[in-house]
């Protein structure tokens, strides 16, 4: 019956000589229900979001029974969820329909709430300041109760705008909210001491400029998802702030000279906080690699950061034209793929050194050789470091089987 009268009244509202009853859509007596008293979404649930997001301060609506809020006004919406604010002092976080899901069965993001909560409690164990929850008013998942951030600030123009972090790191809107030199070193500083907070985790998901913003003392995160990555290593470089690689960009969230810093920031903290908990965790070192696949990525084993046990089991191939000669007569060709590829597999650590780590190989055909990586190729000036090792093991220039930028072969 309520959606026959929701129905109703937004039928009424478009029409200009509609009895006096229909403009009592937002009385008292009016209640805007998402769900049914059965705990079903409601038919409208879609309909009743888009309202909602126009209706006037004093809007009654609900969930289940006993579950009755009052709109103080929207405040925005994401994917996945909206985010409103009642008259009851509450901000409130509701799950949207997903529209990828069918037309006849369009399905609500209500594991988005679950995992929001799960994620938002683990980052605040860790020391991450994020937009918390409040546990015992939240209803997961029909709703959450989150923390309420004031991050809108005047501009010039007397508008109102949120600042985000990317809308702090515009020159042009820097001035237009009036930011004094120092305010901006302040907050850029306030930045450093967020991304020092986060040490724990290489990736949170969904992290970028738009879901980090600043309350006027501190940097808030007021959105994330699902699976984070925790840091394994105190010298990992990768870090929330890295560039973003997908199907058909690299996405910066930071300029180029201020990732440096907070890149820096995060690795001595990672190192700090390592040392002062005693508790390195393995593997001790870490392959250090660009964030982001370099252009010339054909060049290298490896283009992303793993740990020195990361390469163990790993399987790779070589173009048999790229091999030395001497090494092409020590491997046999048995089949159409070695013809053209030899494919090894690194099999198990033999020794680290100061810049490098030999690895045992194992050929496709059972032939068994030897495998120097560099720890660190992050310039030009890194690469063929690697084949000190190999040499103080007795071989020499002309065994290397094949010498990449950041790797040395050779077959046993």
């Amino acid at each position: 019956m309520k959606h026959l009268v929701f129905l109703l009244v937004v039928f009424c509202f478009k029409l200009a000589s509609a009895a006096p009853a229909c403009r009592s859509l937002f009385s008292d007596n009016s209640v805007l229900s998402l769900f049914a008293k059965g705990g079903a979404v409601a038919l409208r649930y879609e309909s009743f979001l888009t309202q909602l997001s126009k209706a006037k301060p004093g809007t009654k609506f609900s969930f289940l029974p006993g579950e009755e809020f009052t709109l103080k006004q929207y405040l925005g919406e994401g994917e996945t969820t909206v985010i409103v604010e009642t008259m009851e002092g509450k901000t409130l976080r509701i799950p949207k329909v997903d529209l990828r899901s069918s037309a006849t069965n369009r399905r609500v993001h209500t594991e988005f709430i679950d995992s929001y909560l799960k994620s938002s409690q683990e980052l605040s164990a860790a020391g991450v300041r994020v937009a918390e929850v409040d546990l015992a008013a939240s209803r997961p998942p029909r709703f959450l109760v989150v923390q309420k951030e004031d991050i809108y600030f005047p501009t010039r123009s007397g508008e109102k705008i949120a600042l985000t972090l990317e809308k702090f790191l515009s020159a042009k809107t820097r001035k237009e909210l009036n930011f004094s030199t120092k305010d901006v070193e302040v907050i850029f500083e306030k930045l450093i001491d967020f991304a020092k907070s986060t040490w724990r985790f290489s990736f949170i998901g969904d992290f970028n400029e738009t879901q980090l913003a600043y309350n006027g003392h501190e940097w808030v995160l007021i959105d994330f998802a699902r699976d984070n990555t925790k840091a394994v290593s105190a010298n990992q470089r990768k870090n929330i702030f890295s560039p973003q690689k997908y199907e058909d960009h690299i996405h910066d969230i930071l300029p180029a000279k201020l990732y440096a810093r907070v890149e820096e920031a995060v690795i001595k903290e990672r190192q700090r906080q390592f040392e002062s908990q005693g508790k390195n965790t393995e593997p001790q070192v870490w392959f250090q690699r660009p964030t982001v696949a370099p252009k010339a990525s054909y060049k290298y084993l490896f283009t992303s950061e793993t740990g020195l046990s990361g390469l163990v089991g790993s399987k790779f191939s070589l173009g048999r034209s790229n091999v030395s000669k001497s090494a092409n007569k020590k491997i046999k060709v048995t089949d159409g793929v070695s013809k053209i590829y030899i494919e090894y597999q690194i099999t198990k650590l033999v020794k680290q050194g100061k810049d490098s780590a030999i690895f045992a190989v194992k050929f496709y055909n059972g032939e068994k050789g030897f495998i120097e990586v560099s720890y660190s190729v992050l310039d030009k000036k890194d690469e063929y470091s690697a084949g000190k090792g190999l040499k103080k093991m007795g071989y020499s220039k002309s065994d290397f089987a094949f010498e990449g930028a950041d790797y040395v072969l050779v077959v046993d």
